[in-house]
């Protein structure tokens, strides 16, 4: 499977396993790596990430599971380890990164075994000791504890709402836009009950920014 590269263009080639989501190249998601000199593209059609240059120029790949559907991706702190949110298979991809190159190590289930419905993994963060993934269906933030290079789930928190699309952590809460049922919620995550302290109506909200003053 190789990529066009045209003048500072790229583009992705092949398909996935799975028909209905993976017909074709999907890219869903491009962030830079903490090094601040290559940038990783998430690709759910072709179950790989693929890093590449400032300019675009490829530099390397790493395949996920066949079938997984890699969606968003997160580094640890200290930018050695990155954790992959898979929608398809509802599981957190860890890997390995140094200089461009990433190593799949494992994946590990964020679904409690008690759920049977449909529902597919979205966003995922990395918050010093904590990995959060987000799951529209189960409608639901599953919360992991990190330890070296692996990941032991803690909580699933109720997200308040339908379809969280996205979300973020701010200290003590986490405030998610749940796409579905048209609204952005406030949870007190370490409380128990996770209690959902503010909802805003707001059309089909998509992404949630930290902004950070200079």
């Amino acid at each position: 499977m190789l990529d066009d590269y045209d003048g500072g263009r790229q583009k992705h080639q092949g398909h996935g396993p799975n028909a209905a989501r993976q017909e074709m190249p999907h890219l869903h998601q491009i962030l830079p790596c903490p090094d601040g000199n290559y940038l990783a593209a998430v690709d759910l059609g072709t179950d790989r990430i693929v890093t590449y240059t400032q300019d675009l120029k490829r530099i390397s790949e790493v395949h996920s599971p066949a079938g997984s559907g890699p969606r968003h991706l997160a580094f640890a702190p200290d930018g050695q380890v990155a954790y992959c949110a898979n929608e398809l298979t509802n599981d957190v991809g860890i890997y390995r990164y140094h200089e461009g190159h990433f190593t799949y190590l494992h994946s590990v289930q964020a679904l409690p075994d008690s759920f049977q419905g449909l529902t597919k993994a979205a966003a995922i963060r990395c918050t010093g000791e904590y990995v959060f993934v987000s799951h529209r269906g189960f409608d639901h933030i599953s919360c992991f504890h990190r330890e070296n290079e692996d990941l032991f789930k803690t909580a699933d928190i109720p997200c308040g709402g339908r379809g969280p699309r996205d979300f973020d952590v701010y200290g003590d809460y986490i405030v998610s836009t749940n796409e579905d049922s048209e609204d952005v919620t406030v949870i007190a995550w370490k409380k128990p009950g996770y209690p959902c302290t503010e909802r805003i109506a707001l059309p089909h909200p998509l992404c949630v920014v930290q902004f950070h003053s200079v």
